[in-house]
């Protein structure tokens, strides 16, 4: 009796390199203009970001310029890093405080402002083909 095993692949888990590039928020009416910069040395520009991405804590002394002035949306620099637990998950940081965690699905980089428990992200941003790499 012979027997042939055939090996199954399991989808590649996205590394720190599948993060760097501009990721730009979409809306109904196309790309708004909130984006992250996603940098290969770990640190990350924001422009425009809503504010309930970016000052998702009551603690203003922490949170990122703009978000004690009440703003619609902010910009900010930080670091950031994939998390230990799932390379899906990227954290970013603004001042070594988390500032909020974005989730790896497809190409699509997702927010949860409210609650993890929804079908879809509160927010979706997506990498620019353009500006990636």
């Amino acid at each position: 009796m012979t027997v042939a095993l055939t090996g199954c692949t399991l989808p590649a888990q996205p590394g720190p390199q599948d993060y760097v590039g501009t990721w730009r928020l979409q809306t109904a009416s196309g790309d708004a203009a909130a984006r992250f910069e996603v940098a290969d040395d770990n640190t990350y520009t924001a422009h425009d970001i809503p504010a309930s991405i970016a000052c998702g804590t009551e603690v203003y002394s922490g949170s990122p310029p703009g978000c004690a002035d009440h703003r619609d949306a902010v910009d900010f620099a930080g670091k950031w890093r994939l998390s230990e637990a799932d390379s899906k998950e990227l954290r970013f940081y603004f001042a070594d405080l988390l500032v909020r965690k974005g989730y790896r699905d497809g190409d699509e980089l997702g927010f949860y402002t409210r609650t993890l428990d929804a079908p879809r992200p509160d927010y979706v941003f997506t990498r620019d083909p353009s500006g990636s790499r």
